[in-house]
């Protein structure tokens, strides 16, 4: 595989992943539900591969849809390939189909979500459309803040 695309291999792991995507100010996440047989998930492989090492910030998984069927029951996958993209763990977009357009347009949309997330944190101000947790996460820290001060 190479690049930076992490191959989940267990449940525990993609859950573990996807935990720490929801860790302080949050983190994006950009997952490749394929299958070994796939003719277009081993097409569109170098492309996610690329957006890897162009977009080191965000975190790429490769799941593989047989092996881990638990993860993409869950995630409600039923074609192959099935990109989505999460920020602090809540869902962004999705992807069917093997669309390099498409999957570089799923990367650059998480990356600016994930970008105004991260511009809000530091500034604890932020736009209006930064996404609601991020918001809700920014009054608990003021709030927190606040108090330590009284």
């Amino acid at each position: 595989m190479g690049g930076r695309v992490i191959a989940v291999t267990t449940p525990d792991e993609f859950e573990r992943i996807m935990a720490e995507g929801k860790s302080f100010g949050g983190k994006a996440v950009v997952i490749d539900f394929f299958a070994e047989w796939c003719g277009p998930c081993k097409v569109i492989a170098p492309v996610l591969e690329e957006l890897s090492e162009q977009h080191p910030s965000i975190t790429f998984l490769k799941v593989d849809v047989d092996k881990l069927q638990t993860v993409a029951r869950s995630h409600g996958i039923s074609a192959m390939p099935t990109f989505q993209s999460f920020f602090n763990g809540a869902k962004v977009d999705e992807l069917k189909g093997a669309d390099p357009r498409g999957l570089r347009a799923l990367v650059t949309k998480v990356h600016e979500v994930s970008s105004k997330g991260d511009e809000a944190g530091r500034a604890l101000g932020g736009d209006s459309d930064v996404p609601t947790d991020v918001i809700s996460m920014r009054e608990r820290m003021a709030a927190a803040a606040e108090a330590r001060l009284r």
